[in-house]
């Protein structure tokens, strides 16, 4: 896993991140998961998420990989976070990615539990209760530029984080170097 601390649930780029998440690797049809998974077949899973909470948040990558495939796996994970941060991805990959954040938020809305839930986070979380429509309407507005400075300013602000589990030793070099192209 590694992760970048990112902004919190009070940050109007909490949108940009859930669509760069989007994007990144929540789903089959994200970067990570087709360059990983389809093109390389370097992990057998492979996906992202994020979190805020009321003093920060987090992006998180998930990779699931041999460990001899693990300097490869952490190379391209870099790679396209490097790529995402410096060169702002095309409108058509920026659209999928709303229109996928905007129907996961639909769904997750669907049963009476889940709405109730929701609105009780938005009490407690923000004092007020906001309109879904409203939630729609700020990933719907997120544009391919918002979502490249958003994570080049993440990647700016924090020192990324890598947690491994592996029956191996690593070499901490390897580690340390693969890290280092972030900055």
């Amino acid at each position: 896993a590694l992760a970048l601390r990112t902004v919190s649930r009070h940050d109007p780029r909490r949108f940009t991140l859930r669509v760069l998440n989007a994007l990144l690797g929540e789903c089959v049809s994200s970067r990570l998961f087709v360059r990983l998974r389809e093109d390389h077949a370097l992990a057998y899973d492979i996906h992202s998420a994020v979190s805020f909470f009321a003093d920060g948040g987090d992006l998180a990558i998930y990779a699931g990989t041999e460990p001899d495939k693990l300097e490869k796996v952490l190379t391209l994970i870099v790679k396209e976070l490097h790529t995402l941060a410096t060169r702002p991805p095309s409108l058509a990959e920026v659209r999928r990615a709303r229109d996928y954040a905007i129907g996961q938020f639909d769904l997750a809305l669907e049963g009476t539990e889940a709405r109730m839930t929701w609105l009780s986070e938005q009490l407690l979380g923000y004092g007020q209760l906001t309109p879904a429509e409203t939630t729609r309407q700020h990933l719907a507005a997120i544009t391919p530029r918002q979502i490249s400075t958003t994570l080049a300013a993440c990647l700016q602000a924090s020192q990324p984080v890598l947690a491994l589990v592996t029956p191996q030793k690593l070499s901490p070099a390897m580690l340390t170097n693969a890290l280092a192209r972030l900055g």
